[in-house]
């Protein structure tokens, strides 16, 4: 949204206060109601105080999470390092442009040549040394700069001949296998 990269510190620590706040504040819900204890009351039996505490707690420290995330936001929004096209190195379509996105996010119609979950491109052999394998779907070219995400993006202009769908319109040797 701003082009800028949030800082991971202050991710953490929202991302702490949250699940402390909520598990303490739902958690104790269902002890609750396994005890028999209804919803919606407004006196309740003593009983049931101690976990009631409890969950009120845990609601407070949930609404004070929402600092940290404000405060995130409004320093990465001003001084936070600019975020690069694709930081995280994802293969989904959203990731395929510029950062911050121009007005249509492509230029043409993108077409994304690997799927979402077709990450890595070196495997371990038995001995634990890493060994490198044949790319399957080439990168596109980064002097695209309309279709390109960078050096290791996989969004092309068209079909990319040599993953095409149909055997008549590949490039090179046959991939078919019967």
């Amino acid at each position: 949204m701003t082009g800028r990269m949030l800082n991971e510190t202050w991710g953490k620590v929202h991302f702490a206060l949250m699940f402390v706040g909520f598990n303490m504040a739902f958690l104790p819900m269902h002890v609750l109601g396994i005890q028999g204890m209804n919803r919606r009351v407004a006196v309740y039996d003593p009983k049931f105080t101690t976990l009631n505490v409890v969950c009120t707690i845990g609601a407070y420290l949930l609404a004070i999470s929402t600092l940290p995330f404000i405060v995130n936001a409004i320093w990465s929004w001003r001084r936070g390092p600019k975020a690069g096209d694709n930081p995280w190195e994802a293969l989904t379509l959203e990731w395929m442009t510029t950062s911050p996105p121009p007005v249509e996010n492509f230029e043409g119609t993108p077409v994304l040549a690997t799927g979402p979950y077709d990450y890595g491109m070196a495997s371990q052999d038995t001995e634990g040394e890493e060994e490198e394998v044949e790319e399957t779907v080439p990168f596109s070219e980064s002097d695209d700069p309309a279709l390109s995400a960078g050096p290791r993006s996989s969004l092309r202009a068209g079909p990319d001949p040599a993953v095409a769908a149909r055997p008549e319109e590949r490039q090179g040797k046959s991939q078919n296998r019967e």
